[in-house]
């Protein structure tokens, strides 16, 4: 192994492990980035011979850690969206976006037909992101920057204003605050504008890596929303996506790999960097999605899926030092949380409510 810096990148989701990235999304027409999920390893953290052995670990779980860390975050701000926006939301009575579902959950539902109906939606979603992922790669084939860049900016900033307006005015109402119409306005364009640009163009590294988590955080509250069995087939069926995606030959993100590494420029896509990691928000969103939705159901559960979440994103980056190539992001930490969900909702929960019962009536 040289000792020149050489990336490996993480797909995940929409999400991959993409290499040769530029620090600044947008310098030039040829190497801007779009919006694709992604971690990057520099495996110079295990190439320098003169240092010691010790000194490799530790520098190597500090990068780690830095990746760790934004994940934690935004997990923990959807929980906190979840638990004190989500309320306010369902009490205004907009209704849960329907585009996407040919199913509607209903409680008096049988549970076989609530499992054909999220399976269903699930293709649906996952049928979508492949369409949306081919398009992307034609237009990266055929250098179609402009158009990509317009497609990035102006959906970025749409989320950013309408999400923006949501949770302001929510946050307000939670904590009893007023704020007058001018300097309501006044922030939220400023707050989109400053977005954008942090985003797209040159901003300190803080406001590009706070306005990424911003855009994951509100992505996956919003996505918090849907039914309960939707949301959990939608993302196992996700995560197998990811793997096909990732791993077969004529993959849709294997093959934006492999033309963004033949031309030597940076992959589309909207990346979260931190020291010798990048990772994608595809994986931010459907992470907090996961711990999201667990934390409806009760703490025990919630905490399990989160250190799932954790332990799975470390085995993968483990995975990726072995195997050294582009691997999905998802997989491992989707299906560590599911498993880890219902074991704890329907195993461990019941069991310490009994013996805590138990205990009450001795």
């Amino acid at each position: 192994m040289s000792n020149q810096e050489e990336e490996r990148l993480l797909n995940g989701g929409d999400s991959q492990i993409n290499s040769d990235l530029q620090d600044n999304a947008i310098k030039e027409e040829d190497s801007d980035s779009e919006a694709v999920e992604t971690i990057n390893y520099d495996p110079t953290l295990d190439s320098d011979n003169d240092e010691s052995e010790e000194g490799i670990t530790t520098r190597y779980s500090e990068n780690i850690i830095s990746l760790l860390k934004p994940v934690s975050i935004a997990m923990i701000i959807v929980i906190w969206a979840v638990h004190t926006l989500s309320p306010i939301l369902n009490s205004s009575g907009v209704p849960v976006s329907s585009a996407v579902m040919v199913y509607t959950e209903s409680e008096s539902d049988s549970g076989w037909l609530k499992l054909g109906g999220a399976l269903l939606n699930a293709l649906i979603v996952v049928a979508m992101v492949c369409v949306i992922t081919v398009i992307l790669v034609l237009l990266f084939v055929y250098n179609c920057y402009k158009i990509i860049y317009g497609w990035l900016i102006t959906s970025s900033a749409v989320l950013l204003f309408t999400m923006g307006w949501l949770w302001l005015e929510f946050t307000l109402r939670a904590y009893s605050l007023t704020i007058d119409y001018f300097s309501y306005f006044f922030l939220l364009y400023n707050f989109t504008i400053l977005g954008v640009v942090s985003i797209f163009w040159q901003a300190p590294t803080i406001f590009t890596q706070a306005y990424l988590i911003v855009v994951s955080c509100m992505t996956g509250w919003w996505l918090t929303r849907l039914p309960e069995w939707t949301t959990w087939a939608i993302l196992a069926a996700v995560a197998i996506y990811d793997v096909i995606a990732v791993l077969t030959p004529k993959g849709p993100l294997k093959l934006l790999v492999e033309t963004a590494e033949k031309r030597k420029v940076p992959i589309p896509g909207l990346i979260y960097e931190s020291k010798k990691f990048k990772l994608g928000l595809g994986d931010f969103v459907f992470y907090s999605v996961l711990v999201g939705r667990a934390s409806m159901f009760d703490s025990v559960t919630m905490f399990a899926c989160f250190v799932c979440i954790l332990t799975g994103l470390c085995l993968t980056l483990f995975c990726l030092g072995i195997f050294k190539k582009a691997l999905p992001a998802l997989p491992i930490s989707i299906a560590l949380g599911l498993i880890f969900y219902f074991v704890t909702r329907f195993g461990v929960t019941p069991y310490i409510t009994n013996n805590s019962i138990q205990q009450i009536n001795v």
